[in-house]
């Protein structure tokens, strides 16, 4: 008697990336689809993230903290509940700067990475590998 066991693949993570440069939302996308890390959403505004995030849940974000409060807003929304994914969802921010007053709030916002601009692909590929299998 021949019994096959299936074995059930974990769905993969759905992540929502938040960055205004085309050309670099896609490479990430693309290069995660590839190496199977996790499903990618891409937003090129806060105001198109803040319509994604009302839509349905993501397990993990990519954010662009931008030059204005913008993405701060985004993350306390996602914080206080105003979004379909869990207020702890793990967040990563990529930013242009960040001065220790930043830093510091966006660690009590249980921020998981900052990352400063200009980095690598490969830089936040890592953390989308990282985000995909962490749990809120």
């Amino acid at each position: 008697m021949n019994t096959a066991t299936e074995v059930t693949a974990a769905p993969r993570r759905r992540l929502l990336l938040i960055e205004p440069s085309a050309l670099f939302r896609r490479t990430v996308v693309l290069v995660a689809r590839e190496l199977d890390l996790a499903d990618i959403d891409e937003a090129s505004s806060h105001e198109v993230a803040r319509e994604a995030l009302a839509r349905q849940p993501y397990d993990g974000l990519l954010l662009d903290l931008g030059d204005g409060l913008e993405g701060m807003q985004v993350l306390q929304q996602l914080r206080h509940g105003h979004t379909r994914s869990p207020g702890g969802t793990p967040v990563a921010v990529m930013a242009a700067t960040c001065d220790a007053a930043t830093g510091a709030l966006l660690r009590e916002q249980g921020v998981q990475r900052i990352l400063l601009k200009p980095f690598k692909v490969r830089t936040l590929l890592e953390v989308v590998a990282t985000l995909s299998v962490a749990t809120p």
